[in-house]
């Protein structure tokens, strides 16, 4: 689980250095990987970490 947090805080640090940088689409690209992230954390913490 510390893993997929790891990457949750280095695409807001990304994000965060790289406001003015980075273009519009980056916020969407965030979410969608956020999302992916939480899934497979929720996916993996039911089912290898309960053994």
């Amino acid at each position: 689980m510390g893993t997929g947090m790891a990457v949750i805080t280095v695409f807001i640090l990304v994000m965060a250095v790289g406001e003015d940088i980075l273009p519009a689409e980056t916020a969407s690209v965030f979410g969608v990987i956020t999302v992916a992230d939480i899934v497979v954390m929720m996916v993996l913490a039911n089912t290898i970490c309960k053994k």
